[in-house]
């Protein structure tokens, strides 16, 4: 198998008469049956919740993502790390309501309860049904920044001495942003599998080198993931 990684390989003449379009009756989703064609794969797609959409002997478990419209969510396999991230927001509200005399924590409530674009919704209703968009996270992403600081001077007041407070920032937060931790849930992709992505005019890419990789928002409780570098 000779293809180089991290480059565009235009479709050929194998999958020319094959469609992009994925089947949702057939849980098959866009470019699986091109890669298919184009990989000599023969043994057929995993489905929609499968571990991995195809199969290649030299390749192993293959995880096709389709990047024409620059970015895609990850599939039930990744809920695990996407559920830990959702969880430590939900507690930092439930901290930030328990202390609002403190600064810090009056500012994250606030932040917590801005609307979103359309106005019709609060941040924190949205995180707990499993949706962030791109800016919540990266404001999100530098609040927690701040906030962290306290956790690392052992500040002694009350509201950073909380047991809440400590286990937002215990294991991954300890020592990583939001944004880098649900980058590690996106790049997961990459490392349990083959990951592959596809374009509806570009072609495909076999993704090797996963610092390309990166987490854009969270959608179903999932992270939505793009790739460095596909335009």
């Amino acid at each position: 198998m000779e293809l180089t990684p991290d480059v565009w390989h235009p479709w050929t003449l194998k999958s020319e008469n094959i469609s992009f379009e994925g089947d949702t009756s057939r849980k098959i989703g866009s470019g699986e049956l091109k890669i298919a064609s184009e990989l000599d794969i023969n043994t057929g797609v995993g489905g929609q919740n499968n571990v991995s959409d195809l199969y290649h002997k030299d390749l192993g478990n293959i995880s096709i993502k389709n990047m024409t419209s620059d970015d895609c969510r990850l599939g039930a396999d990744s809920q695990e790390g996407s559920f830990k991230i959702l969880n430590k927001l939900i507690l930092l509200h439930t901290w930030s309501e328990k202390y609002m005399y403190n600064f810090w924590a009056d500012k994250t409530y606030a932040i917590m309860s801005e609307y979103d674009d359309k106005k019709t919704d609060r941040l924190i209703h949205k995180i707990r049904r499993g949706e962030i968009c791109k800016s919540k996270f990266l404001k999100l992403n530098e609040h927690l920044k701040k906030l962290k600081v306290f956790f690392t001077a052992k500040a002694k007041c009350k509201a950073f001495k909380s047991e809440l407070y400590e286990i937002v920032f215990s294991d991954d937060m300890r020592n990583k942003s939001l944004i880098e931790m649900a980058n590690d849930v996106a790049r997961r992709e990459a490392i349990n599998k083959t990951l592959i992505i596809v374009h509806k005019n570009l072609g495909f890419q076999i993704i090797k080198n996963i610092d390309r990789i990166y987490c854009t928002r969270i959608t179903q409780s999932k992270c939505r993931i793009s790739v460095l570098g596909i335009k």
